[in-house]
């Protein structure tokens, strides 16, 4: 709406206006705070050879329908790893596209990260608390110092597993430096339907206990479900994949900061398809 638009409201609908879009700034920071980045391929399984975009997304779930994109420009590391030493897949100069573009350099499974990092400054301490709390971290909100405003820095660091043309390779394993990252004990690509599949949270490369973990699926019908666990003393927790369709594992980790940040908090995510 224009300024020229607002002269004409009354003063008590003018306070109502003001309040409304504070209320829209606080619930933006509230997102943008709790959110996660994911990585979605046009498709999962691949033919030999064939190219396929590689979806930047974030927001609350796993619907890439309501789900923002984000431009790869805005990543600070984008790798694929199939066949050799990692390939950088961020081009030069910048980019204002929304997708990866990846082809697999030969048969078989690859895996392509991303990493970027957000700074979110004068959080509210309440607000902090009720996102503390919802993501599993109750003890940390109790202990959450007495002033007005708070700084994060997070770093969202997201994993998928394309296959092309046969589920050949350990790429599914790979441990590729990330700070909270995860791995997954087994090629989905070759289990059943009804199979279990381990899932271990490393941070800094140690297993990572006690951590809520999130498990999302996308049906071949567009219906999504979502199952929370704990991660064990290993750092794993065990999936069952009972549903064919799109798979993505999420795990969060909050620690107290230094350095004028009041907390780091790490998003990592995992995607692959199941059929």
């Amino acid at each position: 709406m224009h300024l020229r638009n607002f002269v004409s409201l009354s003063s008590r609908k003018t306070k109502m206006k003001y309040l409304f879009c504070s209320l829209l700034i606080i619930c933006s920071v509230n997102l943008l705070c709790a959110q996660s980045y994911y990585l979605v391929p046009s498709s999962f399984f691949l033919e030999k050879g064939q190219m396929t975009g590689i979806g930047v997304f974030y927001g609350k779930g796993f619907d890439t329908l309501k789900a923002k994109r984000t431009p790869i420009s805005q990543l600070s590391e984008a790798r694929l790893y199939a066949e050799g030493k990692p390939v950088n897949l961020l081009p030069e100069g910048g980019s204002t596209l929304t997708y990866l573009s990846v082809q697999l350099p030969g048969s078989g499974i690859g895996l392509i990260t991303a990493k970027k990092e957000v700074k979110i400054t004068e959080i509210e301490r309440e607000d902090l608390i009720r996102q503390f709390s919802g993501e599993g971290f109750t003890d940390l909100s109790e202990k959450i110092a007495d002033k007005d405003e708070f700084d994060i820095n997070n770093i969202f660091e997201a994993k998928t597993l394309l296959m092309a043309s046969r589920s050949g390779g350990n790429y599914y394993s790979e441990k590729a430096g990330q700070e909270l990252e995860l791995t997954l004990s087994q090629n989905p690509y070759k289990l059943h339907y009804g199979e279990d599949i381990a899932v271990q949270v490393l941070f800094r490369g140690k297993p990572l206990a006690k951590v809520h973990t999130e498990v999302y699926t996308k049906t071949l019908n567009g219906s999504i479900f979502v199952a929370e666990y704990l991660s064990d003393e290993e750092g794993k927790v065990y999936v069952k994949l009972n549903r064919s369709g799109e798979w993505m594992i999420r795990a969060v980790h909050i620690l107290p900061a230094d350095q004028g940040i009041d907390y780091n908090r790490w998003s990592s995510s995992y995607s692959f398809g199941f059929r």
